[in-house]
């Protein structure tokens, strides 16, 4: 009886394995501007992560990031609230141990600050996926001499083909949002740069 327990688990993991070969190898990414990312954006937030599980949905693997809200840049979000980001991946330990690894995705780690870029999805809108994926996440840590808020620009990402708006191949060597990948810069500056950016789009928008 052990013996065919053992055999029916190994041939659902090659089976669930199968099933999820093009979402481990399969994933091709349009580099987006910043002002893509702030055009594309229905929330755009700073944050800290207080909680990360992950649950099937839709016979794939989520990991869903609770986020405390420190600042609401864009959308209909306040400071103290909590919001759930849903990013496509993950491991689950139920029914059995599976582990689904999308190439381009966003990671989120407990007790990470960042600024997201958000989308939101569902009839009410209660779905919120980072924007291009991992270049809807920027990273921040706080300077240990200042106490600065620090921002980390998105460093290439391994295992994705990047493309531009027409679908031709970019060069892997800078595909972050960011037009400076390897540079740092403040919170407080990066955030001005898309006050700016969103009042431009808003202007351009009246027209």
């Amino acid at each position: 009886m052990k013996r065919k327990i053992q055999k029916l688990v190994t041939i659902l993991s090659i089976f669930l394995l199968l099933i999820f070969t093009d979402v481990l190898y399969g994933s091709i990414l349009r580099k987006l501007s910043l002002e893509e990312l702030i055009s594309n954006s229905d929330l755009i937030i700073v944050g800290k992560c207080e909680k990360i599980e992950t649950v099937w949905l839709d016979k794939k693997i989520y990991t869903i990031a609770t986020i405390f809200v420190d600042q609401s840049v864009k959308g209909k979000s306040a400071i103290g609230d909590k919001i759930q980001v849903y990013i496509l991946g993950g491991r689950v330990k139920e029914p059995i141990p599976v582990k689904m690894q999308v190439p381009g995705a966003a990671t989120i780690e407990k007790e990470e600050e960042m600024v997201l870029f958000l989308e939101s999805r569902g009839d009410e809108k209660q779905f919120h996926y980072p924007v291009g994926m991992a270049q809807g996440k920027i990273s921040i840590s706080t300077d240990p001499k200042t106490g600065e808020k620090i921002i980390h620009y998105a460093e290439p990402i391994k295992g994705v083909k990047w493309v531009d708006s027409k679908g031709q191949p970019l060069s892997p060597s800078k595909p972050g949002a960011i037009s400076e990948p390897s540079k740092e810069g403040s919170l407080e500056g990066f955030i001005g740069r898309i006050q700016k950016i969103m009042a431009e789009q808003e202007k351009g928008g009246a027209k």
